[in-house]
């Protein structure tokens, strides 16, 4: 009988330990270090005109950061920006056009900036405050083999892995028929039929 308390205490103690290092644990896995910088990558990887001289490829694009909920409310209102503000913060903006489309170069189109401020903020709560990074561009392509001029709208959106890498990627490509297909992985949906988590959009050719 005189041991019962000594157990109580030892067991008590014991749970409190394991408390702590599970705390301590979960904390640290919730601390993901945070990439130093933001890399956002646009490639044309090919159309029927690129070797032809006079075509060309013109993108303007703005790239942000926001809660999932400001986002998703904003989509939901039609992303329409005359009538309401983009949310969230701004990682980068601009615009650039690229003829000699032939040189692999010309038809890559890089930008990186560095994760401080309210970006880092963002990126360090995003476990426990989901953020959205999304791209809004305009591609303009001009082929000359084609002979058409399209202008279509490109907007993906990358989630938790971005936190991790800080990278951002979209590919392209011009088909035959004069459709724009873009993606965001590393080969494109279509060239493997097993690929079903890939991600693809492909706008309708109006």
């Amino acid at each position: 009988m005189r041991c019962f308390p000594r157990l109580i205490i030892f067991a008590l103690s014991f749970l409190l330990s394991l408390a702590a290092s599970t705390a301590s644990a979960q904390s640290s896995g919730n601390s993901s270090p945070v990439p130093r910088q933001a890399t956002l990558t646009l490639e044309l990887q090919d159309l029927p005109g690129r070797d032809a001289p006079g075509s060309l490829w013109e993108v303007s694009y703005e790239w942000r950061i926001a809660d999932e909920r400001a986002f998703d409310q904003w989509s939901a209102g039609g992303e329409n920006s005359a009538r309401q503000a983009k949310p969230g913060a701004l990682l980068s903006k601009g615009s650039f056009s690229r003829r000699n489309l032939s040189r692999p170069e010309n038809r890559r189109f890089s930008a990186s900036v560095p994760i401080t401020g309210e970006i880092l903020e963002r990126m360090q709560a995003a476990e426990q405050r989901r953020q959205i990074v999304w791209l809004d561009a305009t591609i303009r392509i001009h082929d000359v083999k084609l002979g058409i001029d399209l202008i279509r709208k490109v907007a993906p959106a990358w989630g938790p892995r971005f936190y991790r890498d800080g990278i951002a990627s979209v590919r392209m490509e011009l088909t035959a028929q004069g459709k724009l297909q873009w993606f965001t992985t590393a080969v494109p949906p279509w060239a493997d039929k097993q690929s079903g988590g890939m991600k693809i959009h492909r706008p309708p050719n109006k």
